[in-house]
């Protein structure tokens, strides 16, 4: 069985909402620390203490955090289109192993290093895939001829 389009759009959505999200760490940096700023430090403002080298480092480094969301994005969204939207069952074990493998893993980075406030966009963006995922979950089939490259 294939998912229902609704959960293709739904889920196709969620990486083009990661997609857009970290397309904004590299186009508007400046907007975008302000928003990273409230989660650390309870403020837009950078700390006293940040010189123009050590907040042009953290652009650089949010950037770089913006281009690999978008190569993975841009993988699960290759999955999604065609095997997923085929009903292979390792195409949805692919992506959930994939976006719960980002949430414990950044999530509890988050919580372990003092800053609990990323946890609350991570929960978003997981909800966001979860919605579509639980409702495809176990309708998809599971035969041998959805390995490798068959449809």
């Amino acid at each position: 069985m294939k998912p229902d389009l609704i959960w293709i759009r739904l889920i196709s959505a969620a990486a083009l909402g990661v997609i857009l999200f970290s397309s904004l760490l590299l186009l508007t940096p400046e907007l975008t620390q302000r928003g990273f700023n409230i989660v650390a430090f309870g403020r837009t403002a950078y700390p006293a203490g940040f010189t123009p080298t050590v907040i042009g480092y953290l652009e650089f480094v949010y950037g770089v955090l913006g281009a690999v969301m978008i190569g993975w994005m841009l993988a699960v969204l290759a999955l999604i289109q065609i095997p997923y939207s085929r009903g292979a069952t390792w195409s949805w074990w692919a992506i959930v192993a994939s976006v719960l493998g980002w949430f414990v893993i950044d999530t509890t980075f988050s919580l372990v290093s003092g800053y609990p406030g990323n946890a609350v966009p991570n929960a978003v963006f997981l909800v966001m895939f979860a919605v579509p995922l639980l409702a495809t979950f176990g309708i998809t089939r599971n035969t041998a001829s959805n390995i490798g490259n068959a449809p």
